[in-house]
């Protein structure tokens, strides 16, 4: 026979005998390993083309019908010439039969293995568990790919929407109410840069609520008393209750370098002034400090470094 690429299995013992070369074929037929009754499955480049009986497989049934078959023994049978004239006497022991030995009885075949079905493990996958059923040797499990970078940035972005929406409806809950001070007379609006229909004092206390994370913060919005729900802008508030004051509203200049601006009379300097710098004051407190505009709020300066701008 030609070379080929099919190659069969059969069951020997309860073990799985895989034979791919047909002189390999023929040894097991020689060897009564085997026979045209026990099943086999043939695979041809790793395509199952049949299963069932050895003899049914064409490429075995040749190579069944080439082995040398035993021939029968003759019977031996001793031919009686004529040596006596024939006599009644000689046809009645003609008439008598003449036992001959019996032939020796046929070798009995040994017994045809079948395959035994082999458990299936509960982590067996339908391709492992219909090999297992066939008495094969099922082929391992090919390895899985790996997610793709698609999938991954897909997880990400869902995740990355569960967090904002968990966000979104837990921010009430950190925004703390804070209490402020007005620092100088400043309009109440109903919406942010909305019409002013309110006012606040210099002093007047207001509780608000600070914006969410990422909303603008120049408007505050009020938590309780007479202003409720409406809005204050953020830069006419502090966390500190601004000193009584005599209002002057004027300018003045600075007399000398190096002179401090505090966010309040007791606190800490957060910028300097020096000769010649003007400040627009609001107003002086009893205890000798000038309130004057700084940036969006206001700040403090000691008054005896300051005087009337010359004409």
């Amino acid at each position: 026979m030609s070379s080929t690429s099919i190659s069969i299995a059969f069951v020997i013992e309860g073990q799985t005998v895989k034979l791919g070369d047909p002189n390999q074929w023929r040894a097991a037929i020689q060897n009564d390993d085997l026979v045209p009754t026990i099943r086999v499955v043939a695979e041809e480049d790793g395509h199952r083309i049949y299963s069932g009986a050895a003899s049914g497989f064409a490429p075995l049934a040749e190579l069944f019908e080439d082995m040398p078959q035993e021939e029968p023994t003759p019977s031996v049978v001793q031919a009686v010439e004529p040596s006596v004239p024939i006599t009644p006497e000689a046809v009645v022991e003609a008439a008598i039969p003449v036992e001959t030995p019996a032939p020796p009885p046929a070798p009995t075949p040994p017994p045809t293995l079948q395959a035994q079905p082999q458990p299936v493990p509960r982590t067996a996958t339908a391709a492992q568990a219909a090999a297992y059923r066939a008495g094969l040797r099922p082929q391992p499990e090919a390895p899985r790919k790996k997610a793709s970078g698609l999938g991954c940035l897909l997880l990400l972005i869902v995740l990355g929407g569960l967090i904002f929406l968990i966000a979104q409806c837990t921010g009430d809950a950190s925004r703390r109410p804070q209490v402020r001070y007005a620092e100088i007379a400043t309009g109440v609006a109903s919406r942010p840069d909305g019409p002013v229909d309110a006012s606040l004092e210099r002093g007047d206390s207001v509780t608000v609520l600070w914006p969410r994370t990422g909303q603008p913060q120049a408007w505050l919005e009020v938590k309780g008393g007479r202003f409720n729900g409406r809005y204050v802008r953020e830069e006419a508030l502090s966390s500190v209750r601004r000193p009584a004051i005599e209002t002057t509203d004027r300018k003045r200049v600075v007399t000398t370098d190096n002179v401090r601006v505090r966010a309040d009379p007791d606190g800490e300097p957060i910028d300097v002034a020096n000769m010649g710098d003007q400040v627009r004051e609001i107003g002086v407190t009893s205890d000798g400090w000038s309130e004057i505009t700084h940036g969006e709020g206001v700040a403090y300066i000691a008054s005896r470094y300051t005087r009337a701008p010359r004409r």
